[in-house]
């Protein structure tokens, strides 16, 4: 087996692992995933943006590929707007796509270890998605509360023209196909509980913001008097898409682990195999001792095992 053939057997190890561990136990009530049923390390994400923010409710897409060389490299993410790469919604968050955090080596902090995961990932960029965005923007962090207020008017207006009605309207970023048919569920079930409360916020939004002149605060360019917040239309649109209380919304399916071939016919290959040997020689071909972070053994690492994890 070649190096490289190392590497891809313990990354998709890895990956079913923890792909596992997120199917049993979740990783948050407002983020979910799918892994892609042809290929495990291409893995589409949903966060919704917290209750309390000027995200909240937000359908935020990122799409995730696993590398190779994962858990010692961290995952290549994207944001995938629904406004084709026009807009800013955060200063860690591109309109290209880009995301800025410092475990993807994209931002200045703390580096990715192999002790991260695909669920660490997911929940450092759901605490980007905070209450006053604006500070996150280097050099704003001790804006004035006046600064801050008008950026948060924008992200409410944006978040929920894009983020929501435009999730809504047509199909979702990540498509109508069977294998994220759980990110479409949940972004409904989601909506469906918070509807009161998000049309209630866009009704104070109206009164009090709508016809004042629409302000990007992230790329800094001269507001145009042309260009308004509508809250009013945005509050009557989703009240049109969003279910009533007493409408129905479908349980969340449960997410499948995809096998790539390679690791089904080594399954297959396995079990085949395994019937020949007695119970004890099974037993101890199982239970080799590998490392737990990149969960090689020392046959394909070429490494001793000093303390062996498991």
């Amino acid at each position: 087996m070649k190096l490289g053939d190392d590497s891809r057997g313990a990354c998709i190890r890895r990956l079913q692992r923890e792909l596992s561990q997120i199917h049993a136990q979740g990783i948050s009530t407002t983020i979910h995933l799918a892994a892609h049923n042809d290929d495990m390390t291409s893995i589409e994400a949903l966060i919704i943006g917290p209750p309390d923010t000027p995200y909240d409710a937000a359908m935020l897409h990122f799409s995730l590929k696993v590398p190779p060389e994962y858990p010692l490299q961290p995952p290549e993410v994207r944001f995938i707007p629904t406004s084709g790469g026009t807009l800013r919604i955060h200063p860690q968050l591109y309109a290209d796509g880009k995301v800025c955090l410092s475990i993807l080596g994209t931002w200045p902090g703390p580096k990715w270890t192999a002790s991260h995961s695909i669920g660490t990932v997911l929940l450092s960029i759901q605490s980007l998605l905070t209450e006053e965005p604006l500070r996150c923007e280097p050099g704003w962090e001790n804006a004035r509360k006046e600064a801050v207020d008008r950026a948060n008017i924008f992200v409410v207006h944006e978040a929920t023209r894009v983020l929501i009605l435009g999730q809504l309207e047509g199909a979702p970023s990540w498509g109508n196909h069977e294998d994220f048919a759980v990110l479409t569920t949940a972004m409904h079930r989601h909506l469906h509980e918070r509807r009161g409360s998000i049309l209630s916020r866009l009704s104070g939004f109206a009164a009090s913001h709508d016809s004042a002149i629409f302000r990007d605060p992230f790329t800094m360019t001269a507001p145009s008097a042309s260009s308004r917040y509508d809250f009013n239309r945005l509050h009557g649109r989703l009240s049109e898409l969003i279910p009533t209380d007493h409408m129905p919304v479908g349980e969340i399916a449960p997410m499948s682990i995809p096998q790539t071939n390679a690791s089904a016919e080594a399954t297959t290959q396995s079990q085949e195999e395994g019937s020949g040997l007695s119970e004890a020689e099974g037993e101890s071909d199982q239970e080799q001792p590998s490392c737990r972070i990149c969960y090689l053994t020392a046959a394909e690492s070429k490494l001793p095992l000093i303390c062996p994890c498991r």
